[in-house]
């Protein structure tokens, strides 16, 4: 528990303040604090009491208090003095432990989607009306600023983006390659018969999922020479057997090399997109995908895999971002797994961890802290498109998006996009090809 604490406290004021600093914030009820001593001090609420904690008691009652602007889901909004000292009676350490941990999710075991995912739209966040804002973040900028106020060496925090991931998950690597899709677009999509033999004999570089993709590709890199801090991760998946798997393009040994050797020659990264398969039964499935992305690379390909480009997968994220269970997350740590890029809702847009900040792996039940790093998500393409998520318009889309990316920059925080190529492909019917280099745009001049 007293690890945990230093690290939200630490994560609330900042990775450029002091330990000389952080000490002297204390989490207790104790007040009695000798003269002259200048502390600042949260009062805990009953969260993490043994009673009440993990039981539907412990969750915050909406309508919430106001915390200096900021929803406070715990304690009272109110901040005192005694001598040299600060009071806080606000509990911004358990509100931020609510959020980063998932604990809600937790708690509330019974409510999940057809997917088994907790869905955006049930979530405190969404419910009280802050989906669009950081409020973790929120609590740094008060937290900072009563530092700053009680005579502590604070420097005020930049407002700016801190790096961006451009992100694409590989569901469709191609669209006609085989026969059977070649029967798909003839039966269902009503092509021509005679195109689609012409296409799938044709070179690689014909497919429109393939120009798709080699397109996401030629956006992100021109992004890329004006904006410094930058990633770019292509994540591919290597089993899945469930419905939601199709098609298994990982069987295509010869078409796959193709798609990798497309990524890293556009100097991305390549992480596992482990299966939906994997999403249901983690513990038991996630080992073998990363070893069977792996095995992927055994005939030269000249792999980026990421830190220090060692021959090693470290990036993760769950097909139709299945993270069922805040728990699994120990599965990813266990396969020695970095970096996630799962958090987000599939069916809403916004902070599901309740910041723009990467988070330590917090599990909600045991408190211990570990790998791997969770890098909030901030939008995927289908959230905003689809009636089954938010069903937006563009122009109401880009509205929404904005305003997401100018509180990431007030916030000195991270921006993660995820967009597929079959969103952009020719025969795409959504706004997605025009969307995506808005949006980079709008990064670029914030």
């Amino acid at each position: 528990m007293d690890n945990l604490i230093r690290y939200l406290i630490c994560f609330l004021t900042g990775n450029d303040v002091p330990t000389s600093i952080t000490d002297r914030i204390r989490y207790t009820h104790n007040t009695d604090i000798p003269d002259g001593e200048k502390l600042i001090i949260i009062i805990p609420s009953d969260f993490f009491d043994k009673s009440i904690f993990l039981t539907d008691r412990s969750l915050p009652s909406l309508p919430l208090a106001d915390f200096m602007d900021a929803p406070l889901l715990f304690g009272k909004p109110v901040i005192e003095r005694k001598n040299e000292t600060v009071i806080i009676h606000a509990d911004i350490i358990a509100s931020a432990f609510f959020l980063m941990s998932r604990y809600e999710e937790v708690v509330n075991r019974n409510i999940r989607d057809a997917h088994g995912r907790f869905p955006g739209r049930m979530s405190l966040p969404c419910r009280a009306g802050f989906m669009q804002r950081p409020i973790v973040d929120e609590y740094r900028l008060i937290l900072r600023k009563i530092l700053k106020d009680s005579g502590f060496d604070i420097k005020e925090q930049p407002q700016q983006i801190s790096k961006t991931y451009l992100t694409h998950d590989i569901d469709s690597p191609f669209a006609v390659r085989t026969w059977r899709n070649v029967a798909r677009y003839v039966i269902k999509e009503h092509e021509n018969l005679f195109d689609m033999i012409r296409l799938k004999m044709s070179n690689m570089d014909n497919d429109m999922f393939v120009r798709a993709q080699k397109w996401l590709y030629n956006q992100d890199n021109e992004f890329c020479k004006t904006f410094d801090n930058h990633e770019i991760i292509t994540f591919i998946r290597s089993a899945g057997k469930a419905v939601e798997d199709k098609p298994y393009y990982f069987r295509y040994k010869k078409q796959i090399e193709y798609i990798v050797n497309q990524a890293l020659n556009n100097n991305s990264i390549i992480g596992l997109h482990s299966s939906y398969h994997a999403g249901i039964d983690m513990r038991s499935r996630l080992k073998d995908e990363k070893d069977a992305l792996l095995g992927f690379f055994d005939n030269g390909i000249n792999a980026n895999f990421g830190i220090n480009a060692k021959k090693e997968i470290i990036y993760h994220r769950s097909h139709y971002l299945s993270a069922r269970e805040p728990e699994d997350m120990e599965v990813l740590s266990d396969c020695d797994f970095v970096h996630d890029f799962t958090m987000g809702y599939a069916d809403t847009a916004g902070f599901r961890l309740g910041t723009s900040h990467p988070v330590r792996y917090i599990n909600p039940v045991s408190m211990k802290i570990s790998q791997p790093v969770l890098h909030p998500l901030t939008v995927m393409d289908s959230t905003l498109s689809s009636t089954d998520y938010m069903g937006l318009d563009e122009e109401e889309a880009e509205d929404y998006c904005t305003s997401m990316l100018k509180n990431v920059k007030k916030h000195n925080g991270e921006i993660t996009l995820l967009w597929h190529n079959t969103s952009v492909a020719d025969n795409a019917s959504s706004y997605h090809k025009s969307l995506y280099p808005k949006l980079l745009n709008i990064i670029k001049t914030l």
